[in-house]
């Protein structure tokens, strides 16, 4: 009903409009131009994320190889590490 009027005012603001109903998040309204804005926010910080997990060592590799090399016990649990750069 306020169709033009809630247009207006998503393209007049340059962030999401959260409306809220009995005093409860309800809804999030935004502009295309701030929803691509965020896609594209989130594509990149995607790709940061699946940078940095190849970076991540799987010690149980390296555990693995070192038991079979001096016959230690075989670890089964994964031991995540990120590398630090």
């Amino acid at each position: 009903r306020k169709t033009n009027e809630i247009s207006s005012l998503c393209n007049k603001e340059d962030y999401p409009i959260f409306v809220t109903k009995n005093g409860y998040s309800d809804l999030v309204i935004m502009s295309s131009k701030v929803y691509e804005r965020l896609e594209s926010k989130l594509l990149t910080e995607n790709t940061i994320l699946k940078n940095k997990i190849k970076e991540i060592v799987f010690y149980t590799d390296i555990i693995n190889v070192v038991g079979m090399k001096y016959r230690c016990v075989d670890i089964q649990t994964p031991i995540f590490v990120h590398k630090v750069s």
